[in-house]
């Protein structure tokens, strides 16, 4: 069978303007993406805030559409459906958005929220809706339903107008959830019970995921089964299991972001060698450095090499693929010595 979702060298360019009297300039925030996602599988999706992470949610969302190559569901082009096959994959792929307080219509009570897509797409029959309202927040543990059905968002939590959301993208029986960092806007303290709801969901259900965070501890928590890409400045520069890229992490940009991470214990984190980044400005999509575009910034940098060619990504061993010229060549041949001592 075809992948659930596949990204083909996928690029996405808006046409901005600097000034009233500029003229509109193209920024590419999206270059080259190539990403696979099977049947029930959870790719965590991580990076910086601005690499192109959200941009590259909403195109697997159906909300944007690529300016080159090919968004493909279940093998076949989502912008060349016809309208029965374009309805049938909306239905099967569903967003959650960062934001839970804007995701929601504060004039509409929770009930009419989840009921609107059931009756859209006559899941149930009108006179079962309100049991099936019901069912969905006891799902998502807001119990009990009666409690919640009838209240307006602005008397939730932020957790629970998470939860309500979840539920709404559960409403259609979707095949693959879209997770837009759906956890970094809420406290802390309720965190880790709405990524157990969606562990939870995934187990019972099947369901597949794109998983959104600029976090590598929560992307290694919630995915530790599955796979993911690691994103800096529209490009993909290391992906493949999460064990190997967390645990034994090869491009520079992904073991600067873990050593990033604090610790709770303050003596392990004053222990923990910084790698020293030669900038701390990110560089603006208008203007990108030429060759590999972290070599502004990159610890390992290699004058009159880095700054001369961009990398492509490279399949580098059986469960990783990295964009980095220490480890294959323009042929993309693997550098063996590279390797010692990190695999």
């Amino acid at each position: 069978m075809a992948p659930i979702i596949e990204l083909k060298h996928i690029g996405k360019s808006f046409m901005v303007k600097r000034g009233i009297f500029s003229e509109k300039k193209e920024i590419k925030v999206l270059d080259d993406v190539n990403l696979t996602i099977e049947e029930g599988e959870v790719l965590a999706l991580v990076g910086e805030s601005g690499c192109g992470k959200t941009t590259t949610a909403k195109i697997i969302a159906g909300i944007h559409k690529p300016t080159k190559g090919e968004f493909l569901y279940r093998g076949k082009n989502v912008w060349e459906m016809n309208k029965e096959e374009f309805e049938r994959y909306r239905r099967a792929v569903q967003l959650i958005h960062q934001d839970p307080y804007a995701s929601l219509n504060p004039t509409m009570r929770v009930f009419d929220t989840i009921k609107a897509p059931l009756l859209r797409h006559k899941i149930v029959e009108k006179r079962k809706v309100y049991d099936k309202v019901l069912e969905l927040l006891e799902m998502v543990d807001l119990n009990p339903p009666e409690e919640y059905a009838f209240k307006y968002p602005h008397q939730l939590s932020g957790g629970e107008r998470q939860r309500v959301t979840i539920a709404r993208a559960l409403t259609v029986g979707p095949e693959f959830i879209v997770a837009d960092e759906p956890v970094s806007m809420l406290d802390v303290s309720i965190r880790l019970s709405i990524i157990e709801l969606l562990k939870d969901l995934r187990e019972k259900m099947g369901v597949g995921f794109l998983f959104v965070t600029h976090d590598l501890a929560m992307a290694k928590y919630f995915a530790l089964e599955g796979k993911t890409a690691v994103m800096y400045l529209g490009k993909v520069v290391e992906y493949g299991n999460t064990r190997d890229v967390i645990d034994n992490p090869l491009h520079p940009y992904t073991q600067v972001l873990l050593k990033a991470i604090p610790e709770a214990d303050p003596e392990v984190t004053r222990k923990k060698e910084m790698p020293k980044l030669r900038s701390l400005d990110v560089p603006s999509f208008l203007n990108l450095p030429k060759g590999c575009r972290f070599h502004t910034r990159c610890p390992l940098y290699m004058e009159g090499f880095c700054n001369k060619k961009e990398p492509k990504l490279r399949q580098v061993s059986s469960t990783r693929k990295v964009s980095c010229w220490l480890y294959h060549d323009e042929e993309g041949n693997v550098k063996e010595e590279a390797f010692k001592g990190v695999l």
